[in-house]
């Protein structure tokens, strides 16, 4: 075959020189690293720094830049593994730049390129467990551990201490214009009882007495300068604490829907409403809005029930702050915390007895559903805390008288349910119930729903639950009720007997009238007679046959004799024998008169007190 072709000399030439002497072989490494050595010499970079020293974007520098807490992103990763990885190499060129050549390295020991490009595969990062290589080349104190931060191993600087606030950078969040936020950490964000607990701590004071009315005024604007400095704390922690919920919440409430306002509202209240005493007030309103969408009031009761029932109200009566030892307050920070807790009381009690207002106004609207809702709002409150008892129960007892049917059942409901969670409270229900009846110009079927709940009220021989004081009372109201309707004061037959006399009366005044004309006309016409000459007189209108109660009433008079039946078992005779001796002859009327029913249940309430007195004979 032929002969081998010579192999190409281009490379034994560029490894000689012009006249055939082999060249020296020059390390860029190491040359790199002399340069940077002489560097550090004349101060310009810390001895052996990398060669982004001086450089604001070096990588070694991208994880110093991220804030305390918060995790790199996947160039910043790329760039620490970098870092790592060129960190033998660096160093073996520093010690060749000193004079002291490293020994060879394999092929498989060579650092990728630090520029860190996106098409090369970089190492791994270390398995859980094991220690990360730590970057070379930054400089000492740099700023991911200034002010005793955090540095990359993740340790604290500063011998484990936190980071100390540097106020020469202005006040700490919360702490404007020198003020520090009253509740601490361990204060509880329910404001009642972190007052109980500096009540506990501070001395005990006098009886709340007259208070001074320039001391009042001094006391009230000192608490409501606290109040808002509390509210710019809370903002200024909630922003610090959480940035991203605070700017949610402040875009909500600037130009959110109706219902995500009312909810960032109602968590700002349950956050703290010592310092969030405006959000509930914009609850209020909406509670309290009697046009417009009726669906909005109707998630502002359902909020303000769920917040009054469970952090703004205590188990007792609030009290207004001229009701408070103001005089015997203690100074210093421990006062200033004090009048802040009693004035939030006073806000509390002012903003609950409008939504109570607002309950009653709604329990009166033209929507069923609207007043339902206010109603069971009202129970609810009723049976969780004792604040507003009386106005509340009085809203609740008038609807009674509703002219829904199911409205009405519906009271009768809440109240039984009432009583049932509070037995005690029985005796002021049916003082309540009683003032309802015998409210002039009341309708009957109203008087009728009161009676229905009265029968129902379970009664007991338990003194706490009235006993036999209160089954009196009820058989009193019974026989009194009784003796109103038999004689026509109250009831169906009431009314239609005031009917039918002012009919009687309009007609015989008619009748009157026409033979006085008559007779004038009789005179006028004189020898022969007139028209009416020859009339005879005509006879007056008899009067009508009036309406018997017994008859009209018994649905009523039914319910009132059962009441009586039901309350008797718990009450001495000898307690009910002269209301017995005052009613007998009308009971013994009504066997004669009244419908069969209602004259049955006559009957067995005659046997029931005449066996209770012992007169029933054997005949």
């Amino acid at each position: 075959m032929g002969a081998e072709a010579p192999a190409p000399k281009t490379k034994d030439k560029e490894k000689t020189d012009k006249k055939g002497a082999p060249k020296p072989k020059v390390d860029a490494e190491a040359l790199k690293h002399d340069v940077q050595a002489f560097a550090a010499q004349l101060g310009f970079a810390s001895g052996g720094g990398g060669d982004d020293a001086f450089s604001d974007f070096a990588p070694g520098k991208a994880k110093q830049k991220i804030a305390p807490g918060s995790k790199p992103n996947k160039r910043q990763r790329l760039n620490d593994d970098a870092d790592a990885g060129a960190g033998p190499a660096r160093s073996k060129a520093a010690a060749a730049a000193q004079g002291k050549q490293p020994p060879a390295q394999k092929q498989t020991d060579k650092a990728p390129a630090a520029d860190g490009q996106r098409g090369k595969k970089h190492e791994k990062q270390p398995r859980k467990g094991q220690e990360a290589p730590k970057p070379s080349g930054g400089r000492q104190g740099g700023p991911a551990n200034a002010h005793g931060g955090a540095d990359e191993d993740g340790e604290a600087s500063g011998s484990g201490k936190g980071r100390e606030w540097n106020f020469g950078i202005g006040p700490r969040p919360g702490e404007a214009k020198g003020f520090k936020s009253l509740l601490g950490k361990s204060d509880s964000n329910i404001w009642y009882r972190a007052a109980a607990i500096a009540a506990k701590s501070a001395p005990t004071p006098a009886a709340a007495g007259d208070v001074d009315p320039d001391l009042f005024e001094k006391r009230r604007a000192a608490a409501e300068a606290l109040m808002e400095a509390e509210a710019a704390a809370f903002e200024k922690e909630l922003q610090r604490r959480n940035p991203s919920d605070a700017n949610w919440i402040a875009q909500v409430r600037k130009a959110g829907t109706s219902t995500d306002r009312l909810a960032a509202a109602t968590l700002l209240v349950q956050e703290s409403v010592v310092a969030n005493m405006r959000a509930l007030d914009q609850v209020v309103t909406w509670a309290t809005k009697r046009s417009g969408g009726k669906e909005l009031v109707r998630q502002a009761l359902e909020a303000l029930q769920e917040l009054f029932a469970t952090i703004l109200l205590p188990d007792r009566k609030l009290r207004f702050l001229e009701q408070q030892p103001l005089q015997d307050l203690p100074p210093g920070r421990d006062g200033d915390k004090q009048l802040l807790l009693w004035w939030t009381e006073d806000c509390v009690k002012r903003r609950y007895a409008q939504f109570v207002e607002a309950l009653q106004e709604h329990s009166r609207d033209n929507l069923e559903f609207i007043k339902e809702k206010a109603m069971k709002v009202m129970a609810e409150l009723l049976m969780a805390k004792p604040e507003g008892e009386a106005t509340l129960l009085a809203g609740l007892v008038n609807k009674l008288g509703d002219p829904s049917r199911q409205v009405a059942s519906k009271a009768v409901f809440l109240l039984m349910q009432l009583l049932g969670k509070h037995p005690v409270m029985k005796p002021v229900v049916v003082r309540e119930v009683e003032r309802f009846v015998f409210r002039p110009n009341l309708g009957d079927k109203a008087r009728y729903y009161a009676i229905v709940f009265l029968n129902q009220v379970p009664l007991s021989h338990r003194a706490s639950e009235g006993g036999d004081a209160l089954a009196k009372q009820l058989i009193d109201l019974y026989f009194t009720l009784f003796r109103m309707v038999v004689e026509g004061h109250i009831g169906s037959a009431a009314g239609i007997r005031k009917q039918q006399e002012e009919k009687y009366q309009e007609d015989k005044k008619k009748f009157w009238r026409e033979q006085r004309q008559a007779t004038a006309q009789a005179s006028r016409g004189g020898r022969g007679g007139g028209r009416y000459g020859n009339n005879r007189k005509a006879k007056p209108p008899p009067p009508p046959r009036l309406a018997v109660p017994e008859e009209v009433d018994a649905r009523l008079l039914s319910g009132l004799i059962t009441g009586v039946r039901r309350a008797f078992p718990f009450v001495e005779p000898g307690d009910v024998e002269p209301l017995i001796e005052r009613s007998a002859s009308q009971l013994f009327r009504m066997v004669h008169t009244a419908p069969f029913t209602v004259a049955v249940q006559s009957l067995m309430l005659m046997y029931q007190l005449m066996s209770a007195r012992g007169a029933i004979n054997d005949r």
